[in-house]
This record gives structure tokens, sequence and C-alpha cells, in this order.
């Protein structure tokens, strides 16, 4: 049984790591983000082939591509996003994520 091991790079940009502007650089330039700067290698996702099989593989990492919530997060990050619509969106998770809970603990307190 031959394997082989397909490795796809995800990397998720995050404002925290860019580095600092310096006077001679553009000020618009503020704000946008730049891939990190640390060597950990938590944006990779490892997917085995087996036998050749790279439909199976690809189904298997679209799938966990939808579970890790990329294809939301590359939807979202397409356009920008003002602050107020931001702050909007994740209260409004918030609610849900807390509505989700509550059901969770009746379900459990009826039992």
């Amino acid at each position: 049984m031959a394997r082989a091991a397909l490795t796809i790079s995800c990397s998720v940009w995050n404002c925290s790591s860019s580095p600092e502007l310096t006077a001679g650089e553009d000020s618009r330039l503020k704000g946008w983000e730049s891939p990190p700067k640390c060597g950990n290698l938590s944006g990779l996702m490892r997917i085995e082939v087996v036998e050749n099989q790279i439909e199976a593989a690809l189904k298997a990492l679209k799938k966990r591509m939808q579970k890790e919530g990329l294809f939301q997060e590359m939807k979202r990050r397409a356009h920008y996003e003002k602050p107020s619509v931001k702050r909007k969106r994740k209260q409004a998770q918030a609610r849900r994520k807390r509505r989700k809970a509550m059901r969770r603990q009746q379900a459990t307190d009826d039992e």
C-alpha cells in the first residue's frame, strides 16, 4: 500500500504580528495585514493520500477546512469590513453561541 502525504499551508494573517512602519514608509499601509513572522506550523494541514486516491484526499481536505471555518474566513476577508460591521457580527456570533449553550444546558437538565 503506497502512502504519500499532501501538505497544504493555510496561513491566516494577523495584524498583531505585522512590523511597525518606519518614518519613510507610506502611511496608507497602516492597518494592512502581513504574514506572521513566527515559525510555528499551526497553519499547516496534513492529509494522507492512500493508493493515489486524490479525490478522497481532496474531499477530506475540504471537509477539514469547512470544519475549521477557513472558507467562511476567506469569504469574510475578501472585502474590507468596517469596524462597526465587524463589532455587530461578533456580537451576533456571541449571541448565537450563548443561545446554543443555553439549549444544550436545558437539554441536559431535562434528562
